[in-house]
Order: structure tokens, then sequence, then C-alpha cells
């Protein structure tokens, strides 16, 4: 067994070039920890990649959407966001399945082709939901959304999670994980 007390002067060096290496790589290996993106005004928060940017993801300055709560990571060609709407806002809609009608009539003005690939209700902890997968066209760009409606106590929901149909496998799982990371938080 080779030591370091009688090694050679160039296998000492050798010894410690291993040593840092095993060390550099060892604490590169940290995984970075999950966002959370939080709306107190809206009691709610969701949990987003570490690798995500957070942000308004439209041009420089000017929130993208009326979303309060963006991020995402251009390189993965994956996005998520959420829409919150006080209850006490809007007129003539006092339920989850007339919210979700006046939604994606709004989302056909930016979506073209509009097509609703699947509907499931469900309960999301006390909360009644539904999720859906909507595909559609915009600026030019197919793109695949998951989005879960949510009634809580005041507010309605849209947490919502895209990519582009070529992507949408490798990202699937993500998208997914941003849906069932909604949580409400005390106000």
């Amino acid at each position: 067994m080779l030591r370091a007390s009688n090694a050679s002067p160039r296998h000492r060096l050798w010894l410690f070039f291993l040593v840092f290496v095993a060390l550099v790589a060892a604490s590169g290996c940290k995984k970075k920890a999950p966002q959370t993106l939080r709306d107190d005004i809206a009691g709610m928060q969701i949990v987003v990649p570490a690798g995500f940017k957070v942000g308004p993801l439209g041009k420089e300055g000017q929130a993208a959407t009326s979303m309060r709560l963006q991020a995402g990571d251009f390189v993965k060609d994956i996005g998520a966001g959420v829409v919150s709407e006080a209850k006490a806002d809007l007129a003539d809609i006092t339920t989850l399945d007339q919210y979700i009608e006046a939604s994606n009539t709004n989302r056909t003005n930016v979506l073209k082709k509009m097509d609703v690939k699947s509907q499931q209700a469900k309960r999301c902890g006390v909360h009644k939901c539904v999720d859906m997968e909507i595909r559609g066209a915009s600026n030019g760009l197919n793109l695949v959304y998951f989005v879960r409606y949510i009634e809580a106590d005041a507010y309605f929901h849209q947490v919502m999670a895209w990519t582009s149909p070529s992507r949408l496998e490798q990202n699937r799982a993500v998208m997914q994980g941003v849906l069932d990371s909604y949580a409400d938080i005390p106000r």
C-alpha cells in the first residue's frame, strides 16, 4: 500500500489531485432545493423545480399574463403559473363549473385551435378541483397545458404548467408535480 509519507513527490501530487477532484465532484452533487412560490393575498402556494426562473415570463419588465405567480425553464421548454381571482370580484360566477367555462372561453382568445384533451373532477385536499389537459397554438407555437382549476373559500385558482408537444413526455412528471404541489396557506 502506498502511504503519503513514503510516496514520491510525483505520487503525492497525484494523490492530492485525486482527493481534490473527488471533493469538487462531491460538492457539485448537492441537489438544489425546489422553490416555493407563495401568494399571501390569495392564500396559496405551489412548488417548482430549482432550475426555474421565477418572475414574469413575458418581455422585460412586463407581466406575460395576468398570472400572479410565474416560473419557467426556457432550456427545458417548460413553464408554470397561477391565476387567482377573488370570488367577490367575479360577476355572475359562483361555481367552479361557471369559472371553468368563463376561463376556457377567455383562453380561446389566446389559444387557436383550443382542444380539451381530458377533464377529471377530483378533490384537492378540502377543495373541489378539476384537472384538464388543453392543447392549442399561440404565437405560432403548439402548446400543451395541464390546468388545475380549484375552488377555494374566497378564490378560484388556475394552477398551470405548459410545454411544447415534442417535450411533453420529458416534462409530464414535472408539470403534474407543479399541479399536485398546490397548497393553502394562511392569509
